[in-house]
């Protein structure tokens, strides 16, 4: 297990409008997600449960994701009251605890945690306006799992994303009966 390259480590320069050059938004496809799409990104300042505790309250998704990998509800407190940059590092000088089964569980946690985050009506609002673009957590940490890395990932967080906002779109009404045969 490698060290995480965090969000303020070794960042390319800006570009005259402020992103990084790799961050494409165009009408088809949001890549990167800063500026006017940070809000996708998990460190956009929501309130996020704790599955096991409510009285444990994270203040951003990423918070919430990196806690999810302690069963101990002691360790999942110390996520509560630090940004989203000290939750990465916090996970990783507690990683000698990370629960056994995490990886099976990593991709599972992070829908739960998006699908709360989604809730809250504003960001709701603000995924669906984005309507069909395609949704790439384009990066430049080297995280080629949930993101892209110089054109190289996985994109699991846009993936889930777009499923979310596809939920949100198109609800099953849950409400509607079965029609009733007759014998």
């Amino acid at each position: 297990m490698h060290k995480p390259i965090l969000y303020n480590e070794s960042p390319p320069e800006k570009a005259e409008n402020g992103l990084y050059p790799y961050v494409v938004h165009t009408e088809d496809r949001i890549c990167g997600f800063f500026g006017a799409y940070f809000f996708l990104s998990n460190g956009k300042k929501c309130n996020i449960e704790d599955p096991q505790d409510e009285n444990i309250v994270y203040p951003y998704s990423e918070n919430a994701y990196q806690a999810s990998k302690f069963e101990h509800i002691d360790l999942k407190q110390k996520f509560q009251h630090i940004d989203y940059r000290q939750a990465i590092e916090l996970a990783w000088e507690l990683r000698q605890y990370i629960r056994a089964d995490w990886d099976a569980l990593k991709l599972a946690e992070m829908k739960r945690v998006l699908l709360q985050k989604f809730q809250n009506p504003t960001l709701q609002a603000r995924l669906l306006e984005t309507q069909k673009r395609y949704l790439e957590e384009t990066n430049h940490w080297k995280d080629t799992f949930w993101g892209v890395c110089e054109g190289i990932g996985e994109n699991h967080l846009g993936k889930m994303l777009m499923e979310i906002r596809e939920q949100l779109a198109c609800p099953i009404n849950t409400q509607v009966k079965p029609p009733i045969c007759s014998k």
